[in-house]
């Protein structure tokens, strides 16, 4: 048997780093560093084996994102209103009907816990203690008349397209004149359902008549042709003796002059002060007046009806008609 030639022995691997050269088929392939330059390019990823027995390639673990905002919660429904409505319990307690447990309430004659309580709508706790003062009796409360100085540019009792009666909101324990003493105390009720009988036109100020008396509203309803009312007029520049005859003469009806009595209060190059006294109000009327005589109003104020005075009443602040007042 022959023995196979001799086989040239394979060329031994250089120590030092290899140097690229035409591939050969068969060649075996230096496996790459463990560290690549930054400049070399990336090597191309590993294809997954298939056939019966590829395995699936295991999952990629993602980076571990941040921790995400909690979901907003819904905030809890507050819960009802604790307590009961102090008129019903009042009325509860001591037998009489809700609407006469807002008057005992309204009069001030109610304590809980020893607190007078004038609100009834005011809740209360089962354990506090509600009881009415000593004394406390139910009877009519009587109407009352409020005096008020309204400020120029409130709207009071003359409507003007959808304008509220500004001037029927100061009427408030806080608008009291501070030098008003009677009554002592001011009534809820007192505030309530106050009608304005004397109305003023919105550019005017001064004294505005409020009442539940029906029969002040009688009076200054059915007499007010017959009560004087004196206002307080500034007008631009001088008035002569002249001018100030012309105010009472109406251009339309020359031969009836106007029903009023005009005189100078005061007088300065720049401004005089008119007193007009006329009886009965009709919105307009001074302006209307001044206008035909030449002269530019520049405020009114009412300060006078019948026989009851402003009486120093602040401007926005408000008093009790006097029991000895008379219109």
């Amino acid at each position: 048997m022959s023995r196979p030639p001799n086989r040239p022995p394979a060329p031994s691997e250089p120590s030092g780093p290899s140097r690229p050269g035409p591939s050969r088929p068969g060649a075996a392939w230096r496996r790459a560093p463990a560290s690549t330059p930054a400049s070399a390019p990336a090597p191309a990823p590993a294809l997954a084996p298939t056939g019966p027995s590829a395995r699936p390639a295991p999952r990629a673990r993602s980076a571990p994102s941040a921790p995400s905002a909690p979901s907003p919660v819904a905030a809890p429904e507050l819960p009802a209103a604790e307590g009961e409505r102090l008129a019903k319990r009042l009325a509860r307690e001591i037998g009489c009907s809700r609407s006469e447990a807002e008057r005992y309430i309204e009069s001030g004659m109610v304590t809980v816990d020893g607190v007078v309580v004038d609100t009834p709508p005011s809740r209360v706790r089962d354990a506090q203690r509600v009881a009415l003062t000593r004394g406390a009796t139910l009877s009519a409360t009587e109407p009352v008349t409020l005096l008020l100085n309204k400020p120029p540019g409130l709207v009071a009792g003359i409507v003007v397209g959808n304008a509220a009666d500004g001037a029927a909101g100061l009427l408030q324990v806080r608008h009291r004149a501070t030098g008003d003493r009677v009554p002592p105390r001011v009534e809820p009720a007192h505030l309530r359902r106050q009608l304005c009988l004397t109305p003023l036109e919105t550019t005017a100020g001064g004294l505005l008549v409020f009442s539940q008396d029906p029969r002040i509203a009688r009076r200054l309803t059915e007499d007010a042709s017959q009560l004087e009312h004196e206002t307080m007029v500034d007008v631009a520049g001088p008035v002569d003796p002249a001018l100030l005859a012309r105010l009472a003469i109406d251009p339309a009806e020359p031969r009836a002059p106007r029903a009023m009595r005009v005189s100078i209060g005061s007088s300065s190059d720049e401004t005089t002060r008119l007193r007009f006294a006329i009886k009965g109000h009709q919105p307009g009327r001074i302006e209307r007046a001044c206008a035909d005589a030449g002269l530019k109003v520049l405020a009114i104020s009412r300060l006078r009806i019948g026989r009851v005075p402003l009486a120093g009443v602040p401007v926005g602040q408000w008093r009790y008609l006097g029991p000895e007042e008379r219109f």
